[in-house]
């Protein structure tokens, strides 16, 4: 959606990965610069190690947000263009993207207007530290400490799981 806005009224091409500065974007006009993310509370319970969780859409966490926690998103249906930090891509099925704590992020569709789906999202939520302890029991898990020293940013994760046999049950 977003995309084929800048296609059409500025003749700016982004295409799947592309990497565009949020700056940039908020100069043509169309989006406000001064756009701050809201601080989303997640609520995982003293008897949780994690929150697992679906929602439809739209939804009351579709917006530009952000939380201490890290998230684990998987689409699983629709499409449209996502947004994490200063990353602009597109997003289909099958889209896997690991965001960092404190990193603002949203997935708006290119559904019409007034349309709603009942399922958009599968949603992974977990804090720094439980997710550090798992790594240290689990030997299995320990390359997953790389990935998290990278730092708080976008991870689409598609890339690291070419060639694995990764299926999305229902």
């Amino acid at each position: 959606m977003l995309a084929r806005l800048l296609r059409e009224a500025h003749g700016v091409d982004i295409r799947i990965e592309a990497q565009v500065n949020y700056a940039q974007i908020c100069s043509l006009g169309r989006l406000e610069s001064t756009v701050k993310p809201d601080l989303e509370v997640v609520q995982i319970g003293r008897e949780e190690s994690f929150k697992a969780w679906s929602h439809g859409y739209p939804f009351r966490t579709v917006r530009w947000h952000f939380h201490p926690e890290y998230e684990l998103h998987l689409i699983t249906h629709t499409s449209g263009d996502y947004f994490v930090g200063d990353f602009i891509g597109q997003f289909e099925p099958g889209n896997l993207v690991l965001t960092g704590p404190n990193l603002p992020h949203n997935w708006i569709t290119d559904l019409p207007e007034g349309t709603c789906i009942p399922n958009f999202c599968l949603v992974l939520q977990f804090t720094d530290e439980f997710i550090r302890s798992v790594i240290d029991a689990l030997p299995e898990l320990s390359g997953f400490g790389d990935v998290l020293a990278e730092g708080p940013r976008r991870i689409d994760l598609r890339d690291r799981l070419v060639g694995a046999d990764v299926r999305l049950h229902e």
